[in-house]
């Protein structure tokens, strides 16, 4: 912000202040005034007393002295506690001194505002520019005429008006008095007007404007929104002089001048092309100095991307001497050096010599990038942060393409602090970066600064993922498989990169389109114009730029492919992608390869990305074949490059042949001795082998020659695992460590303590880890003292330090935290609910363990988590899609699910898995699942025939004989069901089996044996604990009934609901216990319940229905019927019903139907459904056929009360009064 900026920000708070102050000086006043309210019921306990002290003053009136109180009744002798419930007499008479000062504090506001307004308009051109940053300000300064300045002023007035005439609506001209002498004073007039071009220079006396003798000077210094700012690598990398010459003679200035000002303003706001167009022509036809149109048309060369033009352009500017030519040397370096000409080595010295001592932070920035270049961080980190320190010797910003450059250096050489603290700034800028253009080029600004802040971004998260700086590549070679976790984040922000690249291309395509069209317009034709514009280099660029994105953002996503490979990402998104190998990071990164090799088949950055995702993918004979040709062919074409000899080695190392994967790899070393990727590699692979003392060695020189916390832990670790010889060197290993201190280093040395049966000292070491809270590090001493406290015995400290481990930790710790937490919960403590949470973690883990994720399913089954169980058997199943345990366990789970025909696919895979017979029980289980298949199908010989086939595979198998039990049970022969459980309860396994003795107890209850029933019920319930077993409880309650112990009945009615408060079965029976002890509201809620928990139990609506008819409720039985009717049709009795509620909501003839459906489909056995068919007939109006109806009903009823019913309405009906249609529920 300029001096003029800040003035007027100040004067805007000044103002702004004011009125504050004014609005809050009335507000006081009008609170410190405000009457009280009086309120009459007030006693004297409700206030204090004061005393009322009114002064009175006398006025003779008429002859007569009258007196009157004073202004304000003076209360200063009143205690202060009391004023406030003194009374106040106000007179109403005159103006008071309150209003008075009322007043005058209005007044004052009003004047404050009145003259903060008048220093507003004082500052108006500087305002205008503040809020209109789009204007291009001119100022004309007086012309120094060499005498008394008359002719210099009459000359600036005449330019100034001839300005106005030729503008544009967003040209802003002022014209100023002073008269510069040099370009420091022509510098503070462009301050002080935050003008873009200041006009000075001189006349001869007695001259006008349209004679030739001007010899003008055009101070340049953009401070509104400049279209230049938004080229690619263009403010940090040329420097822009500020004072130029305009001509080597006297010019005709009405003539020039607006052409140059028309010029300048295109430049700067976006029409550069024309811009360069214009200069030229000036030279053609004007005495111009070089200077300026030269350098401008240099910029617009750069921008187009065309640097041999620019070079010859800024030659062509350093003809003749100016005010700046250091800054124009600098430039012709730059250009040359984008050139790939040679003679840039022989500028650079001139550059140095013109400087002397002058600053110049674009130099440091250029040659921060020639290191950059050339692989060397630390120069260029160097460089920048003397560019950036030369900029505030300045008192300039730093901008932000310079603060992304010194970002990315000090991410490369390593210092991660120091590339978050430069993103930091980038982002505090990127708003004012994107408006410091026109608006009209704010999208392509926009997308530029979102991609280039977004990229460096993502481009840290993925440093800090791996721990390696340098060069990408290098770094996710030699980084072991991360985590989605740890890779979410680089993946977000290299993706956001990506699309806004995408968007950044596009807009400049856009913008070439129409100048294209613009240019042919004109007459230029789109041959002429191709490639010689502005937004045809600017797309280039763009394109440049995006290719790198994707490069980026290509190797992100084949680490993610690594991860993924390794780690859950959901149970149906691994199925669906292992069928369909869709929406995966390897297939977004093959699309990104394809599209790079598409625009450059020699391109060797995406031919390194396409061999590395075919190694990482390794899903057919071929990819390692085919990566191993593309490395070849690397080969050829970079015969000096270390990454093709050490990519094939990682292809050998994944066939398997190690010995060939060490030779490669150490050649690589010999092609370039810092490709640290190799050395990892090779310890990585001789600790693999068990070459621990190999591993040792190649670990050594990274440590030595690429410290990094990582390769330091890793050699402490190794040294650990060689024995009790190697601790005193792993200790001094991580001795820098423990000084810093560093989390990760006192956890690897209670290791070692703890190995070296230390256990005390482990104990301290790892709890000092533990409260260092550096993140997965301090998580991992968490984990190791949790297993340490387990082994003690010792289990609420355990659970404490595992339970931050998974909170704390990276997916890996959280892993095995996870694990070690389900199995003290589940095997230890007995709390297997307490390890649900615990189970799900894992099952969304990378694990592999197929044997764990069995056992999890097991154990989720048993507690009734059912969807759970399937999630880790589906994970399992990738991992081991033929393992007959987890095809007959999912079979069993899908069953469970209702998928009956993937529960039949899996069974029958398990049948062809097992034709040896080796797997009796997984064998026989499937044919328990092929029968359950068959039974719930409604085909019971088939599912018998299975269930007879599964008791000859295994005898022993419980569920071969509970399974027909349930098919007898279907065919409703408890009986024969019975039996089966018994013979189920009887097996060695059947003994300790709940499902068993719970189906036993079912079937005893049913033949009568209520003893034996209870007992199998609580055996059942037992073998159960500490899990819940509801049906068991109901099944108690219902025996408890049945030996007449309703209270009981109560207790284990209510022990089920609470272990399974949607148990609707468990409600039904409450509402009808209730209902039976004559509590109708009790039963109504209780069948409330049953029919939220599940609404197809139809009886709950009938019952419900019924209790609403004796409580004359007769709509909401009518609905409750309804429903009965809609599920069960042939349901007679609901008709009935039905019927009943319809008569008593008045719909008579609806009655009428339902009453005659209930006769027929009862076939007339329903002898109370015929009753009121006559009865309703009769409301109708039809009273013979009533009559007829009820003499046939003498003839057939066999019930006495029906039949006296009859007789009483044959006789009512002869009387002749109405019908009663309500009558008794119960009949």
């Amino acid at each position: 912000m300029t001096l003029a900026d800040q003035w007027i920000t100040l004067l805007l708070g000044l103002v702004l202040f004011l009125f504050l102050a004014g609005i809050l000086a009335v507000l006081w006043y009008f609170r410190q005034h405000r009457q009280p309210p009086i309120t009459p019921q007030a006693t004297a306990l409700d206030q204090p007393k004061a005393p009322v002290i009114i002064e009175l003053k006398t006025y003779d009136v008429g002859g007569q002295t009258v007196a009157r109180p004073q202004e304000r009744s003076r209360l200063r002798h009143v205690p202060r506690a009391l004023r406030k419930h003194a009374p106040r007499i106000v007179p109403k008479i005159g103006i008071n001194v309150e209003r008075r000062q009322l007043l005058v504090m209005v007044g004052a506001s009003v004047l404050a505002a009145v003259a903060g307004i008048a220093l507003l308009i004082t500052a108006m051109p500087n305002l205008q520019r503040f809020w209109y940053t789009d204007q291009f300000v001119v100022v004309v300064a007086a012309f120094d005429d060499g005498g008394d300045g008359t002719t210099g002023v009459a000359v600036a007035r005449e330019l100034e008006q001839v300005l106005r005439e030729s503008r544009t609506r967003d040209i802003h001209i002022f014209r100023t008095s002073t008269r510069p002498t040099d370009e420091a004073m022509a510098r503070q007039i462009a301050q002080h007007y935050t003008a873009d071009v200041v006009i000075w220079g001189y006349t001869r006396p007695g001259e006008t404007l349209n004679r030739m003798a001007l010899l003008p000077r055009i101070t340049f210094q953009p401070t509104g929104a400049h279209a230049p700012y938004g080229w690619s690598n263009f403010q940090m990398r040329l420097a822009q002089p500020t004072h130029y010459i305009l001509a080597t003679a006297p010019i005709n200035g009405q003539v020039v001048l607006p052409i140059v000002m028309d010029a300048l303003y295109r430049y700067s706001k976006g029409d550069a092309d024309q811009a360069h167009a214009i200069f030229g022509t000036l030279l053609e036809r004007h005495p111009l100095h070089p200077a300026l149109p030269h350098t401008l048309r240099g910029n617009v060369e750069w921008a187009r991307g065309q640097y041999a033009q620019a070079a010859s352009e800024y030659r062509a500017a350093l003809a003749q001497a100016s005010p700046e030519q250091a800054l124009l040397t600098h430039n012709l370096w730059v250009s040359l050096i984008e050139a790939n000409d040679p003679l840039a080595e022989a500028i650079f010295p001139q550059v140095w010599a013109l400087l002397g001592t002058a600053p110049l932070p674009h130099l440091h920035t250029n040659l921060g990038v020639i290191a950059l270049r050339d692989s060397r961080p630390d120069d260029a980190r160097r460089a920048f942060e003397t560019a950036q320190s030369q900029l505030g010797q300045l008192q300039q910003h730093a901008p932000l393409d310079l603060r992304l450059l010194h970002s990315r250096a000090c991410r490369e050489s390593g210092d991660l602090a120091c590339a978050e603290e430069q993103l930091a700034h980038a982002g505090r800028i990127r708003n004012a970066t994107i408006n410091s253009v026109p608006t009209s080029a704010r999208d392509r600004q926009r997308a530029q600064v979102e991609a280039a802040l977004t990229e460096e971004r993502g481009l840290l998260a993925l440093t800090v993922a791996t721990d390696a700086p340098g060069p990408l590549l290098w770094a996710v070679e030699a980084s072991p498989p991360l985590t989605t976790g740890e890779l979410r984040r680089s993946g977000e922000l290299l993706r956001q990169a990506t699309r806004h690249g995408e968007d950044r291309v596009r807009l400049w395509e856009q913008a070439s389109t129409a100048r294209a069209a613009s240019l042919s317009s004109f007459g230029l034709g789109v041959n002429r114009t191709a490639g010689a514009t502005i937004e045809v280099g600017q797309q280039r660029r763009a394109t440049a730029d995006l290719r790198r994105l994707q490069y980026h953002y290509l190797l992100q996503l084949i680490e993610s492919e690594r991860a993924v490979q390794n780690e859950s990402q959901g149970v149906i998104a691994l199925i669906w992608n292992n069928l369909f190998q869709m929406a995966t990071p390897l297939a977004e990164a093959r699309r990104l390869t394809s599209t790079l090799l598409d625009d450059n088949p020699d391109d060797m950055f995406a031919l390194l990305g396409e061999a590395r995702a075919l190694r990482i993918r390794n899903s057919t004979p071929n990819d390692l074949a085919e990566a191993e040709q593309i490395y070849d062919r690397l080969r050829r074409m970079q015969p000096t490059r270390p990454e093709p000899l050490h990519g094939k080695g990682a292809v050998a190392l994944q066939r398997g042949d190690t010995t060939a994967a060490r030779q490669l790899m150490q050649e690589s070393l010999t092609l370039d001795a810092s490709f640290f990727p190799a050395y990892a590699a090779l310890a990585q692979t001789a600790r693999e082998a068990g070459d621990l003392r190999g591993a040792i060695e190649y670990l050594r020189v990274l440590v030595q020659f690429y410290p990094r916390h990582a390769y330091t832990l890793a050699l402490a670790s190794v040294l650990r695992e060689a024995g009790g010889d190697y601790h005193a060197e792993a200790m001094r290993v991580l001795q820098p460590m423990l000084a810093m201190p560093h989390a990760g280093a006192w956890t690897e040395q209670g290791r070692i303590e703890r190995d070296a049966g230390q256990q005390e000292q482990a104990i301290a070491s790892l709890t000092t880890a533990a409260k260092m809270r550096q993140g997965s590090y301090s998580a991992e001493a968490q984990f190791e003292l949790g297993l340490i406290h387990i082994q003690r015995g010792e289990h609420a400290a355990a659970e404490r330090n595992l339970h931050n481990a998974t909170r704390q930790g990276n997916e890996r710790t959280r892993l095995y935290a996870h694990l070690a937490l389900a199995n003290l919960y589940n095997n230890i403590l007995q709390q297997p609910k307490q390890a649900i949470p615990h189970f799900d973690a894992v099952v969304q883990s990378n694990t592999a363990d197929v044997l764990a994720l069995i056992a999890i399913a097991d154990q989720l089954r048993w507690m009734d988590e059912t969807n759970r169980a399937f999630d880790a058997l589906a994970r399992a199943r990738v991992y081991q899609p033929d393992n007959p345990d987890i095809l007959v366990r999912l079979a069993q789970v899908q069953l469970d699910l209702r998928s009956y025909r993937a529960a039949e696919n899996d069974a029958q895979q398990v049948l062809r898995l097992t034709n040896d017979g080796r797997l009796p029980w997984q064998r026989s289980m499937a044919q328990v699942v092929l029968g359950d298949v068959r039974r719930l199908r409604g085909d019971f010989a088939a599912a018998q025939e299975f269930y007879n086939q599964a008791q000859q595979t295994d005898p022993n198998n419980v569920a071969a004989f509970i399974a027909p039990g349930l098919v007898a049970i279907a065919q409703d022969n408890w009986a024969v069901a019975a039996g089966y459980f018994e013979q189920a309860v009887s097996l060695p396994r059947g003994q300790n089996d709940a499902l068993a003795h719970f189906w036993a107890a079912e079937g005893r209850f049913r033949m009568g044996d209520l003893g034996r029933a209870m007992n199998g019920y609580e055996r059942a319930i037992s073998l159960r604990e500490p899990l819940p077993f509801a049906a068991a409880w109901l099944g108690k309650a219902q025996t408890y009934l049945a030996l007449g112990n309703p209270q009981e009945a109560q207790v284990a009615a209510e022990q089920a609901l609470q272990q399974d408060p949607n148990y609707a079965e468990a409600w039904f029976f409450k509402g009808k216990l209730a209902e039976a002890q004559g509590d109708l509201d009790g039963a109504r809620k209780a069948y409330d319940r049953t029919i939220q928990a599940d609404g197809r139990i139809t009886t709950a609506f009938f019952q419900r229905g019924l209790i609403h008819m004796q409580q004359e409720r007769h709509r909401d039985a009518r609905r409750d019927f309804d429903r009965v009717v809609a599920s069960e049709p042939n349901n007679a009795e609901a008709h009935y019903w039905m019927g009943r509620a319809q008569i008593a909501t008045g719909d008579t003839e609806l009655a009428l139907r339902s009453f005659q459906q209930a006769s027929e489909l009862s076939g007339g056995t329903l002898a109370v459904a015929q009753l009121y068919t006559a009865l309703a007939t009769e409301q109708i109006g039809n009273r013979e056929s009533a009559v007829n109806l009820l003499l046939g009903m003498l003839q057939t009823s066999t019930d006495p009360a029906i039949t006296q019913r009859v007789r009483e309405e044959l006789q009512r009906i002869q009387s002749n009064p109405a019908p009663n249609l309500t009558g008794n529920v119960s009949q």
